[in-house]
């Protein structure tokens, strides 16, 4: 596997992870909403930087250098803390996420930490199972499809 960073993220870090977000894959996987880049720009700063979130930028050396793939949240949802994260999906199936899941687990001791995951997120669920998280709840309303993950 290519070296991994976790770093802070930067104003210049956003169109790439814009990007990385606008893949229709990734969206329909994880279950999150499709973005344009005011929508994109407005949520970064208000959920990502402008709270209590912590966040990193996943970065791997590539072929061309050093190269943003993805980024790593902790942030408050509903009075929990709650984690997620997003790889470029021309680096899935790598053990990235899950690299990245567990170096910034060790950087940030909070607990307890939630993950919801659409059940059938298998790749994500397999992620959060190998960092030690476990099933707290399933919620299988249609419109709320989710399993709650927790790191105690």
């Amino acid at each position: 596997m290519a070296m991994l960073e976790l770093r802070p993220p930067s104003e210049s870090d956003l169109r790439r992870l814009f990007e990385i977000q606008s893949d229709d894959a990734s969206r329909e996987m994880a279950g999150y909403p499709q973005r344009d880049w005011d929508a994109f720009q407005l949520h970064w700063q208000k959920n990502v930087i402008g709270s209590d979130a912590v966040t990193r930028v996943v970065v791997v050396d590539g072929e061309t250098g050093r190269e943003i793939i993805g980024q790593i949240s902790l942030f408050s949802r509903d009075g929990l803390r709650e984690i997620g994260y997003l790889i470029a999906r021309s680096h899935w199936g790598q053990g990235i996420a899950s690299k990245a899941l567990s170096q910034f687990l060790s950087e940030v001791p909070e607990r307890p930490i939630h993950a919801v995951v659409l059940p059938t997120n298998a790749r994500s669920i397999r992620i959060l199972e190998k960092n030690a998280f476990t099933l707290v709840s399933k919620s299988n309303a249609p419109s709320e499809e989710a399993w709650t993950y927790r790191l105690s």
